[in-house]
């Protein structure tokens, strides 16, 4: 049998970008305008997922899709007014991308985030031409830890799951990768690498891609 090709996936957001920051002021900004107020753990508790699952934990179950889908809306762009001007990759992302496209590796993009923010960041920094696919909050049911954007990403590229690799910074992104049967390289943009260790689907723990080469992952 040929050899299986091997697949890199990456979240985006905290894995291409460091901007969870800007996300928690636009969450705290976005809550105090609808006279709520929630720390940044609680905050971190109800948010995982889709956009829209995170508004649905914290705005209320019973809204209509069309109130959650104004509400996602609202906190989504308040987000983009604030990052944009920091836009940036993680230190060394560009190299990584450009040794791995060297070494024929199909990479794609699985991430929670809806296709304004997506926009933003591969249009923003002009490396969508790395990413054969993207799979993005808007095309799934289920957010992570849910496994369903992984494996709709291997999927898409006709790869077996066993062959992707995710590039994650959270907890929860993590078990997603364990969950859809794949390895993951874990960023520390996000939590700190005490978090990661001893999770089995864990290969690697960096701070960045600067002293990273993809082939230690082949």
């Amino acid at each position: 049998m040929p050899q299986q090709r091997a697949a890199f996936i990456f979240d985006m957001d905290g894995t291409l970008v460091d901007n969870m920051a800007f996300h928690m002021q636009a969450w705290q900004k976005f809550l105090s305008s609808l006279g709520m107020e929630m720390t940044e753990a609680e905050v971190c508790q109800q948010t995982h997922g889709t956009i829209e699952q995170g508004i649905r934990r914290i705005c209320g179950e019973e809204l209509s899709d069309a109130a959650v889908t104004t509400l996602a809306n609202q906190k989504e762009s308040l987000y983009r007014e604030l990052y944009q001007p920091h836009l940036q990759p993680i230190n060394g992302l560009r190299d990584f991308l450009q040794a791995a496209q060297s070494l024929d590796i199909t990479m794609a993009l699985g991430t929670s985030a809806m296709q304004p923010n997506i926009d933003l960041v591969l249009d923003g920094l002009d490396i969508a031409a790395y990413f054969t696919t993207c799979v993005g909050g808007d095309d799934v049911t289920l957010g992570k830890p849910h496994p369903e954007t992984f494996l709709t990403v291997a999927q898409q590229l006709d790869i077996q799951p066993e062959c992707c690799i995710v590039f994650e910074d959270s907890v929860i992104g993590i078990e997603a990768a364990q969950n859809a049967g794949m390895k993951a390289v874990a960023l520390t943009t996000s939590v700190p690498a005490s978090m990661f260790t001893g999770q089995s689907a864990v290969a690697y723990i960096i701070q960045d891609y600067s002293a990273f080469n993809p082939r230690q992952l082949l």
